[in-house]
């Protein structure tokens, strides 16, 4: 077994190793393990109860969202580099196309951030979006109903 490796902790000028015990009484190691146990046990409960479609559903979706917002963020990066090197170059086609690409990106970006927010708020976004569904919707019914009218009327 290798022995415990010293460590500089801030605002102490001794070094401190692993086996020295501090103001909490555990060491780090052991407040780490005993999170992991403590989130171990909330999480194995709730994955082995009847709800566990649901909460596997809502993880996969959860991590499918945070992959998600950080491709588009990288997106969002290329397309300010994009836009930069535009203005750099007095481009005003590039600058056009950059601009696009750039508020398409953030607009991508502000949905799925906002999307986080529908796990946590009904009044913040859920309301909100079934309202701009509920509009578009009978926006759309509208349209056809006038399309239809006109064309029978010719």
């Amino acid at each position: 077994m290798l022995p415990p490796t010293p460590s500089y902790t801030p605002g102490n000028s001794r070094l401190m190793n692993e086996t020295t015990v501090p103001s909490g009484g555990m060491t780090a190691k052991e407040k780490l393990g005993k999170t992991l146990s403590q989130l171990w046990q909330i999480t194995k409960a709730f994955f082995r109860s009847e709800r566990r479609g649901k909460a596997r559903v809502l993880l996969i979706l959860l991590l499918t969202l945070s992959v998600a917002y950080v491709g588009v963020i990288v997106l969002t990066s290329y397309a300010g580099r994009d836009l930069i090197n535009a203005i750099e170059k007095k481009n005003t086609h590039a600058y056009w196309v950059a601009m696009g690409r750039y508020l398409g990106t953030f607009v991508v970006a502000v949905l799925i951030n906002r999307s986080f927010e529908m796990f946590t708020s009904l009044l913040g976004t859920w309301i909100p979006f079934a309202l701009i569904f509920l509009s578009t919707y009978l926006t759309g019914l509208a349209v056809t109903h006038k399309s239809q009218v006109q064309d029978r009327n010719e």
